[in-house]
């Protein structure tokens, strides 16, 4: 992360924890509103790998097993301008939400990335990689389902903040990741086994 982008981390991880209250209540809100509306996931957060296009790839099993479970599951993926070419045609995807476009530009733009991933009211956020940025996108989500990666050796940062999701898988060195990628479904009630990876052309 260049000093630019750690700058911009620590001016959101500022106003993330001087908010954290509130966005702590609002989850608690959520989560009990979702319970008593039967625990129905309707619209999805997939956060992947936004800076290598083989890991992308490897998540288009995740896109496919949400919409084989649910058509009707909006599914909104984070894409950064080095990977968004790879799932432009990608059908499953209903929205996407690029870090790199202007409106998210610099310390405020920033900050209006996450105040939009906040307006969104996601149900679930699918955290596929590790690093205290996505613990924020979780923070900021204050969404029932929070699922992230996380791996043993990892930054104090992100470890202190892994509380922000209430669901956490281990990776394991050579594991294939399609598989534990999927893993990530199962406290949507999705066990899936369907490894082929899946790239659109026009």
């Amino acid at each position: 992360m260049s000093t630019k982008e750690q700058l911009k981390f620590h001016f959101v991880f500022f106003w993330g924890l001087l908010f954290s209250p509130f966005f702590i209540l609002r989850t608690i809100v959520r989560c009990r509103k979702f319970i008593k509306e039967g625990s129905v996931v309707k619209r999805v957060l997939v956060v992947p790998v936004l800076t290598r296009v083989g890991d992308l790839v490897c998540a288009t099993p995740v896109l496919r097993e949400l919409k084989l479970h649910d058509p009707n599951i909006e599914i909104t993926l984070m894409l950064s301008r080095k990977n968004e070419g790879i799932v432009e045609f990608n059908s499953r995807i209903d929205h996407r939400l690029n870090i790199n476009n202007i409106p998210h530009k610099g310390f405020w733009g920033r900050l209006r990335f996450f105040s939009t991933i906040r307006r969104r009211d996601f149900d679930a956020v699918i955290l596929l990689t590790n690093s205290p940025f996505n613990n924020l996108v979780s923070l900021f989500s204050c969404a029932p389902i929070r699922a992230k990666t996380i791996r043993q050796n990892r930054l104090f940062l992100e470890f202190a903040t892994d509380w922000f999701n209430n669901y956490r898988f281990l990776y394991r060195d050579h594991t294939s990741l399609p598989r534990h990628y999927l893993r990530l479904l199962e406290p949507l009630g999705i066990f899936a086994e369907g490894l082929v990876k899946e790239v659109f052309v026009s």
